[in-house]
């Protein structure tokens, strides 16, 4: 007669041993030959103590029958991270002008510090000299941001505003207030490009190193291996 209650046994027993036969399937982790992939390294920020900024500037202009170049450079160097003592110095010339030349150490703060897009605000003051007129003082401040064109080369874009001293020197009608927009190129010395560490190779397989003189060992190479010597009947 038909168990109207089939035992369940044996389906458990498949099932088991199918879960069983499946882990020992799974590769299995060993550290000696796949060891983790190493922590990326990442890129220092820029404009940290002890970089060096060197930038470079070329302007053009016209006005009616007046034509001016001006060239420009600045050298500044991080004491801390972000702040940068420097000077700037640069030279007008053209046609229906005068030439002119300026010297404007500064002092500027990078207060966020990236390779993409980096603003401060900058302190700047000096002199202004005509080569056939005359000397005077410049005195303003402003701010902009250091655009990144890859590498350690970078765009900056600036605004500033002069006060012309002394008063004195200028014309009656003018407030001896100058606004400067300004575009320059600068290079960053002292800031590694960015350095990405892959995974770490997986160590070489050891290999089989002989025990003791060549031929101790039965089948060592250079010897034929014992034969036997049991008597026969």
């Amino acid at each position: 007669m038909r168990d109207p209650h089939p035992s369940c046994t044996a389906p458990l027993v498949a099932l088991l041993l199918g879960i069983c036969l499946n882990a020992e399937a799974q590769p299995r982790f060993d550290p000696a030959l796949d060891p983790l992939p190493a922590p990326r390294v990442q890129r220092p920020r820029p404009f940290g103590q002890g970089a060096v900024n060197v930038g470079g500037m070329l302007g053009f202009g016209s006005s009616g029958k007046t034509v001016a170049f001006t060239l420009g450079l600045n050298l500044g160097y991080f004491v801390l991270d972000g702040l940068e003592p420097g000077i700037f110095s640069d030279v007008t010339f053209g046609s229906e002008i005068e030439t002119q030349i300026s010297v404007l150490p500064y002092l500027r703060y990078i207060f966020h510090r990236s390779w993409r897009f980096s603003p401060f605000v900058k302190v700047q003051g000096g002199g202004l000299f005509f080569v056939e007129g005359p000397k005077l003082g410049l005195v303003g401040g402003g701010g902009g941001f250091v655009w990144g064109l890859g590498g350690n080369l970078g765009l900056n874009i600036e605004g500033m505003v002069f006060k012309l001293l002394p008063q004195s020197e200028c014309p009656a009608d003018d407030d001896c207030i100058r606004y400067n927009f300004g575009v320059s190129l600068s290079y960053l010395l002292g800031a590694s490009p960015p350095r990405v560490r892959g995974p770490a190779p997986a160590p070489r397989p050891e290999q089989p190193q002989h025990q003791g003189p060549l031929g101790d060992e039965p089948g060592a190479p250079g010897e034929p291996a014992p034969l036997d010597e049991t008597p026969t009947l």
